[in-house]
C-alpha cells in the first residue's frame, strides 16, 4: 500500500508543491507594478525582465493597447472595473450564443455538424463565458471545429483571465488606502493572458502533442477495421484546447469522454501532468495573493488550510474507489483493483479517484473517469468538493471565494479574544460581512431549490435513469456543478432537455456573476479605508491558530448546511449498501 499508493500520490504533491512556487512567484511577479511590489523576488526574475518581459512582452502588450483602444493609464473605481468585466463577458457570451446557433453555415466544419437548437445554444454560452463548462452534447459530434476554436476555446482564456483580473481588482481593495482606484481591468485582462494564461498553456500544449493528442484541422479519418467494418475517428485542435481546459480550471472536453478519451488523455504521464496543471492554474493564484498583500506566510495559510480539506476528501475517494463495490462481495467477483467500473485501465481506481477530487476542489470539472460510477464513498467525497465552494475554485475567483470565509473567521476569532475585527489591517465592518454572508448562502439556494423542483415535476424526473437515492444524486449533482461553476456531471442524467438547459444556465449565470458583483463591492469599501497598524493584539492571519480557525468557520458554515440534502443522495446511498 506504501509503494503502490502513498508514495506516489506524496511525490505528486511534493512536484505540485515545487511548481506552484515557481509558478506561483512568476505570477506574483508579472503583476508587481499594478500591486506595487518590487522586492523578495528570485534573482532569475532580473534576467527575465532583460530578455523577456521588456524586448518581448511590453511591446506586444503595447500593441494590443493601439489596436484596441485600450488607455493604460486610465484607472478605475470599483464599480467601473466590474462593469469593464461584465461588458466584457456580456459581448462574449452574445458572441458564442450565435456562433453556437449558426454554426451549421460557417466554416471549419469538415463533418457537416449543424446547428445547436436554441435552448442548447444558451447553455453553451453560459457555461463557457461563466468558466463553468457543463456540457450538455458530446463535442465530437455536436460542434464545428469553428465552434471549438471561435467559441469555446476563446471563452476558456477569456473566462480565466477574466478571473485574475478581478482577483487583482480585489486584492488592490486590500491594499490601498483611502484610494478608491483599483487599477485598470483591460490592462490586467490583457496581461493575464500574454504572461500567463497564453505562455504556459503553449507549453502544455506541445508536452501533450508530444504524447499522441492530435494537433490538426482534418476532418474525421475513417479507416477499415481488422473486421472490414469502417470506422470514423473524431479528431482535431485537440493539444490546444486541452491545455487551457487544464490551466484556466474550464474543464469542457473536446470530447464526450472528457480525459479519460485517449485523444485528450494518452499516457499515465499526460494524466498525471494534466493532473497537476489542473492545480497549478489556482493555486498560483493563492500564493501570488501572498506576495500581493505583502504577507506571503498569510498566502501559505490559504493553501494550507484548504490543501487539509482536500487530502481529507482524497483519502475518502481513494478508500472509497480501492475498496470496491460492497454490493458485489458475495458475487464472487475479482476487485482486487477496486471499484474499476466507469475508469481507464490505464489510470486504475487511485488515480481516477485523484482527479475526482481534484476537479471537484476546483472549478475545472473535467474528468478522467466517470463519476456515475464512483462508490457512495467516493461520490460523497466528490458532492464535499464542490459543496464547500471554497476550496482551490477557480482562477482567480478562487482565492475571492476562500476570502468570503476569511472574513467570517477574522470577524469571529477577533470578537472572540475582544478585539476590533481587523484583515490585514483593513477595518471589517457590517457591511463586508453581510456581502460575504450573502455571497456564501447562495451557493445552497441555487442548489437545493432547483434540485428540489426538478425531482417533483415531471420535467425533471424524465431526465433521471437511476432509481432511488442515486437518481437524486444525478439531479442534484446537476446543480451543484452548475452552482460551484464546475462543470462535471455524473453523466447518467439526460441533461440535454429544455428544461435543465435553461435551468441549468440561469443557476451558472447567477453563481459566477452575484459574486462577482458582492466580491467587487467587498474591494470598493476596503479600498477606501485606512490601513492599521499591526499590534501585540491583532488577531494573527498567518499562524496555524488561525489555519484552524478558519477550518472550522469552513466546515460549520459553508459545509453542514449540504448535510440533509446528502443524507438523500449519497449518505443514504452509502449506508443502505451496508
Amino acid at each position: 500500500m506504501f509503494f503502490g499508493i502513498i508514495l506516489p500520490l506524496a511525490l505528486f504533491f511534493l512536484i505540485l508543491a515545487g511548481l506552484v512556487y515557481v509558478l506561483g512567484e512568476y505570477l506574483g511577479w508579472s503583476f508587481r507594478k499594478e500591486m506595487m511590489v518590487e522586492e523578495g523576488f528570485p534573482g532569475f526574475f532580473d534576467y527575465l525582465e532583460r530578455y523577456f518581459e521588456k524586448p518581448i512582452l511590453e511591446p506586444i502588450e503595447r500593441l494590443i493597447y493601439r489596436v484596441t483602444g485600450i488607455d493604460p493609464s486610465i484607472t478605475m473605481n470599483w464599480k467601473t472595473y466590474l462593469l469593464s468585466a461584465l461588458w466584457l463577458n456580456l459581448i462574449l457570451f452574445v458572441f458564442l450564443y450565435l456562433i453556437f446557433l449558426f454554426q451549421g453555415g460557417l466554416p471549419l466544419n469538415p463533418a457537416e455538424i449543424g446547428n445547436l437548437d436554441w435552448d442548447l445554444a444558451f447553455h453553451n454560452a453560459a457555461t463557457f463565458v461563466s468558466n463553468t463548462n457543463q456540457q450538455h452534447y458530446a463535442g465530437e459530434t455536436a460542434l464545428s471545429y469553428f465552434s471549438q476554436l471561435g467559441a469555446v476555446l476563446l471563452a476558456m482564456f477569456a473566462s480565466a483571465a477574466t478571473g485574475i483580473g478581478l482577483l487583482l481588482g480585489f486584492a488592490r481593495g486590500l491594499t490601498n488606502e483611502e484610494d478608491p482606484r483599483l487599477g485598470n481591468f483591460y490592462v490586467v485582462f490583457v496581461k493575464s493572458l500574454t504572461r500567463f494564461l497564453l505562455p504556459i498553456s503553449f507549453v502544455l500544449a506541445l508536452f501533450l502533442i508530444s504524447q499522441g493528442v492530435p494537433q490538426t484541422l482534418a476532418g474525421p479519418a475513417s479507416v477499415t477495421t481488422l473486421e472490414g467494418a469502417t470506422q470514423t475517428i473524431a479528431r482535431g485542435p485537440v493539444a490546444t484546447h486541452e491545455a487551457i481546459k487544464m490551466f484556466g480550471t474550464n474543464g469542457g472536453g473536446f470530447f464526450a469522454a472528457n480525459a479519460a478519451h485517449p485523444f485528450e488523455n494518452p499516457t499515465p504521464l499526460s494524466n498525471v501532468v494534466l493532473n497537476l496543471f489542473l492545480f497549478l492554474g489556482t493555486i498560483t493564484n493563492f500564493y501570488a495573493f501572498g506576495i500581493w498583500v505583502k504577507k506571503r506566510r498569510h498566502g501559505l495559510v490559504l493553501v494550507g488550510a484548504v490543501s487539509v480539506l482536500v487530502l481529507v476528501f482524497l483519502a475518502m475517494a481513494v478508500g472509497g474507489e480501492l475498496g470496491g463495490n460492497p454490493a458485489f462481495e458475495g458475487l464472487g467477483i475479482d476487485q482486487s483493483l477496486g471499484n474499476m467500473e466507469g475508469k481507464e485501465v490505464r489510470f486504475g481506481a487511485t488515480l481516477s479517484a485523484l482527479w475526482g477530487v481534484s476537479t471537484t476542489s476546483t472549478t475545472n470539472g473535467g474528468v478522467n473517469s466517470m463519476h456515475d460510477s464512483f462508490t457512495a464513498m467516493g461520490g460523497l467525497a466528490l458532492f464535499l468538493g464542490m459543496s464547500l465552494n471554497s476550496l482551490f475554485a477557480g482562477v482567480g475567483t478562487g482565492v475571492m471565494n476562500l476570502l468570503t470565509y476569511v472574513f467570517l473567521a477574522a470577524f469571529m476569532g477577533a470578537l472572540m479574544i475582544g478585539r476590533a475585527p481587523v484583515y490585514l489591517g483593513k477595518k471589517l465592518e457590517s457591511d463586508e460581512i453581510k456581502f460575504a454572508a450573502m455571497i456564501i448562502l447562495l451557493l445552497p439556494t441555487l442548489v437545493l431549490f432547483p434540485t428540489g423542483i426538478a425531482v417533483v415535476t415531471n420535467m425533471g424526473k424524465e431526465a433521471i435513469t437511476n432509481p432511488e437515492f442515486h437518481g437524486f444524486s444525478q439531479v442534484m449533482y446537476e446543480f451543484f456543478s452548475a452552482g460551484a461553476n464546475n462543470g462535471s456531471g455524473l453523466e447518467g442524467l439526460m441533461d440535454d432537455t429544455v428544461f435543465y438547459n435553461i435551468a441549468g444556465g440561469m443557476v451558472i449565470l447567477l453563481a459566477r456573476y452575484i459574486p462577482l458583483l458582492l466580491q467587487m463591492m467587498i474591494a470598493g469599501s476596503l479600498a477606501k479605508k485606512n490601513i492599521r497598524p499591526e499590534t501585540e493584539g491583532t488577531l494573527k492571519v498567518e499562524n496555524v491558530p488561525f489555519l484552524v480557525l478558519l477550518l472550522v468557520i469552513m466546515v460549520i458554515i459553508g459545509g453542514l448546511v449540504f448535510i440533509p440534502a446528502l443524507s438523500l443522495g449519497p449518505i443514504a446511498e452509502l449506508l443502505s449498501l451496508w
